[in-house]
């Protein structure tokens, strides 16, 4: 009885175990596609791009891109292409670091460098986002960039709220 009780508590933990890191990667992949497709939708409905810089609008339902990323859960920050920040929303609304500025100023203007999307785990009040940093170009120019955010924290709650409850 106590070895089929030792088997059966080693297939549980290997089967929890299987089960919160199929989790973890399937709510990341999740979590990165969200984003992805977010990043299209603010360059398609809510930005006006001219060789100035970047003009925000309202998308073709009067809705504002605060009200927009508010109902998707996304935080953003825009720049113009020197690194100088246009809006933010969201988390990055609060005081932060000033490394944590200082961090983000220099994933931007690489990506602006690049001309190529970033996808990056970073920080912002301690707190760990994954983060698309994006520029945004006009006639083959950067004009500026846009950095979205969710936070990863979601994952790492749920998967200790299963451990609990498997515990």
């Amino acid at each position: 009885a106590i070895v089929f009780s030792l088997y059966f508590f080693g297939f549980l933990f290997v089967f929890s175990a299987l089960f919160i890191t199929s989790f973890r990667i399937v709510f990341t992949h999740q979590l990165k596609n969200e984003l992805s497709h977010e990043l299209s939708e603010i360059t398609a409905n809510f930005l006006k791009v001219t060789d100035g810089g970047i003009d925000f609008k309202r998308n073709q339902d009067n809705e504002t891109l605060k009200q927009f990323l508010y109902s998707e859960g996304i935080s953003a920050i825009f720049y113009d292409n020197k690194g100088n920040e246009l809006r933010h929303y969201g988390i990055y609304t609060l005081n932060a670091a000033a490394e944590d500025h200082d961090d983000l100023k220099k994933l931007v203007l690489h990506a602006i460098d690049k001309k190529s999307v970033q996808e990056k785990n970073a920080l912002w009040n301690k707190q760990e986002f994954t983060t698309y940093i994006a520029p945004v170009i006009y006639a083959q120019k950067p004009v500026g960039a846009m950095v979205i955010s969710k936070s990863a924290n979601t994952s790492d709650q749920t998967i200790q709220l299963m451990i609990f409850v498997l515990a």
